[in-house]
């Protein structure tokens, strides 16, 4: 069970387990208080249970990300290790940038979508 700072109980946590008794302040305890028995939670439970789940979904999602930048990275430093590589300038930069939105325009014509 949760207590408030104020000694109060959180109603409605319906874990397994042994109670784990943590310290909420008035306002956070009412916050979840509300959010059981408005229905918007099944209980005081899922609404703290919810959230946590979901940081831990973001942080799945981030170190796959990391890890897919680490690989692009690592592509990179592998790439210019061979050599395979260009080297711009201002100019030569802007016509690459160019070049690419030719292409893109021609695929939009070709295609019929423009």
């Amino acid at each position: 069970m949760a207590s408030a700072a104020g000694g109060g109980t959180l109603r409605g946590v319906t874990d397994r387990r042994p109670a784990t008794a943590i310290t909420l302040s008035p306002e956070v305890e009412k916050r979840i208080e509300n959010a059981a028995s408005t229905g918007r939670f099944a209980s005081a439970d899922v609404a703290i249970s919810v959230p946590f789940d979901a940081l831990d979904e973001r942080e799945r999602e981030e170190l796959k990300w990391r890890e897919e930048v680490r690989r692009a990275v690592q592509e990179g430093l592998d790439a210019s290790a061979r050599g395979d590589f260009a080297v711009f300038d201002d100019d030569s930069l802007k016509e690459f940038f160019e070049s690419i939105k030719r292409e893109g325009r021609e695929r939009l014509r070709s295609s019929g979508a423009a």
